[in-house]
């Protein structure tokens, strides 16, 4: 796997029960970030994959078994562990505003990472289709299996944003650190992920409408020769 991604492999998910300790430590022994998730691990195995070097979860309770009182499993495990980024699907659906809370006050938005876990249906408001070979329904809100089991998201990252600083009422510091710099930081790119002097100019402006412009680097992905944003964009900057 290691030798078909051509060194571009950032992060493997695993499920610690799954792999053994001695592989877990070849991930970051070569560059590669160990991120749990999908698991039913204990709350043993959870603490020696993190002591073995993974470092981030995946979907912060998803496919996870639920906390006890007397087994926090590896929910609680990647809670506490300062060490550990969470990834976090702010849909409205998979996390309740209250874990979202929980999660915030125990990692800070420094240690959260925002993912819309958006499939295919994303966008198309009303609609069924075949996603990884079963049938998925959406209701232009939220995708499920025939059986009412969560397929994945259908709410896309800015609208996840823009739905948690409503409800929960975030600054917009703690937004771009969830958002984008977390997620930079954790895959190790350099000057990405903030709007600051000495970083690159990789933007996605969005409007009441959608996308309004895409910048990379400071040039528009659609005019190699500058950028083209909306006038409103103009005059903010």
């Amino acid at each position: 796997m290691l030798e078909a991604a051509g060194g571009k492999l950032r992060i493997m998910t695993f499920a610690p029960e799954e792999v053994p300790f001695a592989s877990q430590k070849k991930f970051s022994m070569v560059g590669v970030k160990g991120s749990i998730g999908h698991t039913c691990a204990t709350a043993e195995e959870t603490r020696l994959a993190i002591e073995s070097g993974a470092r981030r979860c995946t979907h912060l309770c998803n496919a996870m078994p639920a906390m006890h009182h007397r087994d926090p499993g590896p929910v609680g495990v990647l809670l506490l562990d300062e060490r550990v980024r969470c990834e976090v699907i702010l849909d409205g659906h998979h996390l309740s505003n209250d874990l979202v809370k929980l999660a915030l006050k125990l990692k800070g938005a420094h240690g959260l990472i925002a993912v819309s876990d958006a499939m295919p249906l994303a966008g198309m408001g009303v609609s069924t289709g075949v996603f990884c070979g079963q049938e998925v329904c959406s209701d232009g809100h939220r995708a499920t299996l025939v059986d009412g089991t969560l397929a994945g998201s259908v709410t896309l990252l800015p609208e996840a944003l823009s739905r948690t600083e409503k409800e929960l009422g975030l600054s917009g510091v703690e937004l771009q650190a969830m958002g984008s710099l977390n997620a930079a930081e954790d895959i190790g790119l350099p000057r990405r992920g903030s709007i600051r002097t000495d970083y690159r100019a990789d933007l996605v402006i969005h409007g009441a409408d959608g996308v309004d412009a895409v910048l990379r680097g400071g040039l528009s992905v659609e005019d190699a020769d500058g950028p083209r944003l909306p006038a409103v964009v103009q005059r903010v900057l």
